[in-house]
């Protein structure tokens, strides 16, 4: 994300203390950002403008109530079909959902199988290719390694 915006402050969250810290101050380290690790995941997602899950939840999580209206929301780690990363409210108020794979997602994501069937069908037409996307001139970005989505 630090290459494609310009990010000033970043809010990290892990349930274990430790290695919440440890990522915060690898992050400082690297990028030279100010980071701030979130004692909770509301704290670290609160009106944030741009979401990164990355982790390796097998229950939902992320819902409409965690995401800011308008916000970029990056699904990283949920990339097997038992995990799930975001409920399925966030699908509706997604102005664009892109993905680095349709096919792999189809296959991979149980948010999106759940959402669109684990067919190919006519219902996948709005799930975007991310190099699509990124294509199109003057177009808003989203990423998945296995699909997101803006709210």
């Amino acid at each position: 994300m630090a290459s494609a915006r310009k990010l000033k402050h970043l809010r990290v969250f892990s349930r274990r203390p430790e290695a919440r810290e440890a990522f915060a101050e690898s992050v400082r380290k690297a990028l030279g950002l100010k980071v701030t690790a979130s004692a909770t995941f509301e704290d670290a997602v609160k009106d944030a403008p741009i979401v990164t899950l990355i982790t390796n939840a097998t229950q939902p999580f992320f819902d409409s109530t965690h995401a800011t209206k308008g916000s970029h929301v990056n699904a990283m780690g949920a990339i097997v079909a038992a995990r799930a990363e975001f409920a399925q409210d966030i699908f509706p108020r997604c102005g664009l959902i892109a993905v680095d794979s349709v096919d792999n997602v189809r296959e991979l994501s149980a948010e999106f199988r759940q959402r669109y069937g684990a067919e190919k069908s006519a219902k996948w037409d709005a799930v975007l290719p991310i190099s699509r996307v990124i294509a199109a001139p003057k177009s808003p970005t989203t990423t998945r390694r296995v699909g997101p989505c803006l709210p």
